[in-house]
């Protein structure tokens, strides 16, 4: 087995390698620091196994796995515990807090082993219904082709969902797509800036400018860039609530 190992911390990367140490399955390892080396390592090397730190400089570890195509089973390491994740309760994946402990880690990689040989899944299935952390977005990161976009939340007009992606308009007029859930992505939004009104439409609040009547019974809100999107319902109930009236 092929493990990589992807922390901005030298002693942790150390500690990590140590644990591998004493497992033959571990034939191969290999470290990167950041999170942009190890896009890069990952096209060539293809690891089994991918230990990766959640907080990191320039991109964090959700942000990297939201923009590759990660087929390796994952454990998360982090020195923080206020991450909630359903998802570390699967077999192929952990969730390691440091310092890890031997035991701990002895327990992790039984759970590896366990899984080798199970159908593949990339990264972005497991975690694309998941509420990564307690704190709210304040970008979103898109990679397309070679180049990698940071996108701050107040340039963002609207989202609308598209299967299984998200579209993201720009109050530049630009569009970006994403392989994401409204799910997910509301859960992720603040919403004293954020409110969906539609299954398939989350506007940003001050991006309004009117609601109109549309045919019987139906409302759209009119943004400023002259979009008219549909408002369901519950929407219209969310929305009112948002704005105050």
């Amino acid at each position: 087995m092929k493990a990589l190992i992807v922390d901005d911390e030298l002693l942790a990367r150390a500690l990590i390698k140590k644990h591998l140490s004493r497992f033959p399955q571990f034939s191969q390892i290999e470290e990167c620091s950041d999170a942009i080396s190890a896009l890069k390592t990952l096209n060539s090397y293809s690891p089994d196994v991918l230990f990766l730190d959640i907080q990191m400089p320039e991109i964090s570890g959700m942000e990297m796995l939201e923009i590759a195509d990660v087929k390796a089973q994952v454990v998360f390491t982090t020195a923080y515990d206020n991450y909630a994740v359903e998802a570390f309760e699967k077999n192929a994946i952990d969730y390691l807090l440091k310092p890890i402990s031997e035991q701990r880690f002895d327990s992790c990689v039984e759970k590896l082993l366990q899984n080798v040989g199970a159908k593949e899944e990339t990264i972005n299935d497991k975690i694309k219904d998941v509420q990564i952390s307690e704190a709210y977005l304040n970008r979103i990161v898109i990679k397309e082709n070679s180049e990698i976009h940071f996108i701050p939340l107040d340039q963002i007009s609207y989202m609308e969902a598209y299967d299984d992606y998200v579209k993201f308009y720009t109050t530049q007029g630009k569009m970006f797509i994403k392989h994401k859930t409204m799910k997910s992505l509301e859960r992720t939004l603040n919403p004293k800036d954020f409110v969906r009104i539609h299954r398939s439409y989350i506007i940003r609040i001050d991006q309004v400018t009117k609601i109109e009547p549309y045919e019987k019974d139906k409302l759209i809100a009119i943004l400023k860039d002259k979009s008219r999107l549909p408002i369901s319902k519950t929407g219209h109930t969310k929305l009112k609530n948002a704005i105050g009236i």
